[in-house]
């Protein structure tokens, strides 16, 4: 692969220009992919991919190695990919305030293009970074696409419980009212009946309601925990 170099377009030099005396932002709109052919056009005159294929994921933002160099790490994962693809061109679109979406840089490889096997051969994973070379007002923000997210292992142990490990009772949130708390209550004083009644040995009839209303909003899930539809979250 051969992806070394990326250019500005013209209309990217363009609206980089306007941004140096300007309040407003540099919007990325999308990052995409294609495989077409050299069309023997200088990559600073193109105003679009030939054959745009697919879609990178820009959640990683936007990193500043130098005052006049930027980086955007990409990610694509191939789940949708039907036929191998062999990536020949990156783009990258900006909203420019004039023009509307732009093609604002391309990096190209069409002498060595990247073989991008379809999902039934295998998954695949593709992380690299675009890096740009232009000058900017030091002050301005860049806003990316809104993508995926994707929570590290530490992260997802901060949010989720874990299947089989224990927990101190302390960790656990009741917090959802009725549908929890105030059952459990219900049945303990329920419970407290039954055993009271066993404990004096009484051969009395005794008839005890037991609810079966179903509970809203919950569901158990693998018994260790049930999902809070409403509040689109886990709980033990």
């Amino acid at each position: 692969m051969a992806f070394v170099t990326s250019y500005l377009t013209e209309k990217g030099l363009a609206l980089a220009t306007k941004l140096i005396d300007s309040s407003h932002a540099l919007s990325i709109t999308r990052v995409l992919g294609g495989d077409g052919p050299d069309p023997a056009t200088p990559p600073s005159e193109r105003i679009s991919l030939q054959r745009a294929t697919i879609a990178f994921e820009t959640n990683g933002g936007a990193h500043f190695l130098a005052p006049d160099r930027i980086e955007i790490p990409l990610y694509y994962e191939n789940s949708a990919l039907t036929e191998t693809l062999l990536l020949s061109e990156i783009g990258l679109f900006a909203m420019d305030p004039d023009d509307g979406e732009i093609l604002f840089a391309i990096a190209v490889s069409y002498n060595a293009p990247l073989a991008l096997p379809r999902f039934a051969e295998g998954r695949l994973e593709l992380t690299c970074q675009f890096i740009l070379q232009l000058s900017l007002n030091p002050d301005i923000s860049i806003s990316l696409p809104s993508s995926a997210v994707y929570l590290t292992r530490p992260e997802a142990d901060q949010r989720y419980w874990r299947i089989g490990v224990q927990y101190p009772a302390t960790e656990i949130v009741e917090s959802i009212g009725e549908t929890v708390e105030e059952h459990q209550r219900w049945q303990d004083e329920r419970l407290h009946i039954i055993l009271d009644t066993l404990a004096t040995g009484t051969r009395s009839t005794q008839q005890v309601d037991v609810d079966t209303q179903k509970p809203l909003k919950w569901k158990v899930m693998n018994h260790n925990g049930w999902y809070d539809a409403a509040k689109a979250v886990f709980r033990a």
